[in-house]
């Protein structure tokens, strides 16, 4: 309980102060689990913060962290609408696959320079290579989430092919990281194309299958939300994560998938997210945040060829995953206006 209450209120307080300077909440809550962390907290006082985060308590709250994530992301899924996608299917593919191709080759390229410094021992370059590729691709979807539903465009056409975007770029990013590992411990390629088989019949199963389903009970749930019709959207949110999970592409795009593929008739999405909204927004993701810098340990970086390295890794993946989405929704329609946010977003 102590835990908890130090995260929202470190993370509400630091929000405040860099609302002022125009940035997302979301910042703030990993700076507070920065600040509360090894990094600060920790080097400054070490028995506080071990008596504060026990590391049997870190356990605990990493369970409810990904809790309410998952419970976020069906949100973000709830507030999610295909329908300002009609036609424009294509820029989302487009766009996501140009932020995943560009960075994976650039953190390609510059893996060779990096192998002799940072590979331990043993590893050889094309299993390092991969990784520093899958590493650069990857697009953190739940901090855009957050910032899509702060900033109030989940509903405007921009953010829902941002949105979308980010959701085939996580699949595609898990993907390729089953390959990687695949790769590097030898095992052909076998395993990363069940991955991707399995995630192309469970996305197929949801929309085929689980959306008729779900729009068919709909009209008998519009009258009001009963607690059965509450508990069985929570067992279905808790069987699409899990199923996710068990495939390999993370259970929060289950849960996101679930929540878009909920019926909008009757009022029945709306009264789903005034029930749950307030607290897992305000209580339960502030602590995925925060549990992430929590476990950070800025320390590591202990001489300026670390920091010189980790400047040039962050470069890299800015320039590719900026440049690559930017160019690429450029090119499929999107004016440069539209194209520089959806890029940086």
């Amino acid at each position: 309980m102590i835990q908890i209450a130090a995260v929202v209120v470190t993370g509400r307080l630091l929000g405040r102060a860099l609302r002022a300077l125009g940035q997302p909440s979301v910042i703030a809550e990993v700076l507070a689990g920065i600040l509360l962390g090894p990094s600060l907290f920790g080097l400054v006082w070490p028995e506080g913060m071990a008596a504060l985060f026990p590391a049997e308590g870190m356990a605990v709250l990493s369970l409810i962290s990904q809790l309410g994530l998952v419970f976020f992301m069906f949100l973000v899924g709830l507030e999610f609408d295909p329908g300002l996608l009609q036609g424009r299917g294509h820029q989302s593919v487009v766009i996501s696959h140009a932020s995943i191709v560009a960075p994976f080759a650039l953190g390609g390229l510059i893996a060779w320079p990096l192998h002799p410094i940072l590979a331990p021992p043993g590893v050889p370059l094309l299993p390092f290579g991969l990784f520093m590729g899958a590493a650069m691709s990857v697009t953190a979807f739940p901090v855009l989430a957050r910032i899509l539903a702060e900033r109030g465009v989940l509903r405007t056409r921009l953010g829902a092919i941002t949105l979308s975007c980010a959701a085939v770029d996580d699949v595609t990013a898990w993907c390729i990281l089953a390959f990687v590992v695949s790769v590097a411990r030898a095992e052909g390629v076998a395993p990363a194309l069940v991955t991707t088989g399995l995630s192309l019949a469970f996305i197929a199963v949801m929309i085929g299958v689980v959306r008729p389903a779900l729009r068919r009970l709909g009209p008998r749930q519009g009258q009001g939300v009963s607690v059965d019709a509450v508990v069985v959207t929570f067992l279905l949110l808790l069987m699409s994560a899990t199923a996710t999970e068990w495939i390999g592409i993370h259970a929060l795009f289950g849960a996101f998938l679930l929540g878009a593929v909920m019926p909008r008739g009757g009022g029945f999405t709306q009264a789903i997210t005034e029930k749950i909204e307030d607290f897992v927004t305000i209580i339960l993701l502030p602590l995925f945040f925060a549990f992430s810098g929590l476990r950070t340990r800025i320390g590591l970086l202990a001489t300026p060829q670390d920091w010189l390295i980790c400047g040039l890794i962050v470069l890299v993946a800015c320039l590719g995953k900026f440049g690559g989405s930017a160019l690429a929704a450029r090119a499929v329609g999107l004016s440069w206006r539209e194209a520089g946010p959806s890029a940086s977003l």
